[in-house]
């Protein structure tokens, strides 16, 4: 098994018009009313395919409305990242404290992109002691080793943010407890210099 490649990605952040494009050009996600700049705030969304072709059936996404779960909760997804594993999608998103420090790494899964399932927080601040901040959550798939890899931004709290970290998190089922492993700046150096 290769590692899986992004599959389709529509980006939300266009400043006028009621559809968005997929990266391939064949698939479009129709918006019940126009996009805006301020509400859109560039949702986007990556489907990656671990295991099966990663392909959405059309869905109406209403622009400023917040997405909820089965249970009628409000999805807590921030800088979320997909990956498309059998039959369902899993969406993974920061679930931070009122002040933006980490509080949950959590998913969500769907088989239509449209009605979200929650599955559990998969990390935790007992699970990554002394994390102050994580952000951009995204997983892939790790064929060689059998896991599923969590990489995330790993910042200070609060500002100014000049930690620029990657965290890493492993777990051998896509929505199960992952394990945090270390985090580092890539190369030994500060990307933000």
């Amino acid at each position: 098994m290769t590692v899986p490649t992004p599959k389709r990605r529509w980006k939300f952040d266009e400043t006028s018009g009621t559809t968005a494009a997929d990266s391939t050009g064949d698939a479009r996600i129709t918006l019940a009313r126009p996009i805006a700049v301020a509400a859109c705030v560039g949702l986007s969304l990556c489907l990656l395919a671990a295991g099966g072709e990663a392909v959405a059936a059309p869905v109406t996404v209403t622009n400023g409305v917040q997405f909820t779960d089965a249970a009628d909760k409000a999805a807590r997804g921030h800088d979320g990242g997909m990956i498309k594993v059998g039959k369902y999608y899993y969406w993974f998103g920061a679930n931070p404290h009122p002040n933006n420090s980490f509080q949950h790494i959590s998913v969500y899964r769907s088989t239509d992109l449209h009605t979200w399932e929650f599955r559990r927080h998969v990390l935790t601040e007992a699970s990554a002691p002394g994390v102050k901040n994580l952000q951009r959550p995204k997983v892939i798939y790790n064929a060689r080793t059998g896991q599923y890899v969590l990489f995330m931004r790993k910042e200070n709290h609060p500002a100014p943010l000049t930690d620029n970290q990657v965290a890493i998190a492993t777990s051998p089922t896509v929505d199960g407890d992952y394990t945090y492993r270390r985090h580092f700046r890539p190369l030994g150096e500060n990307p933000s210099t």
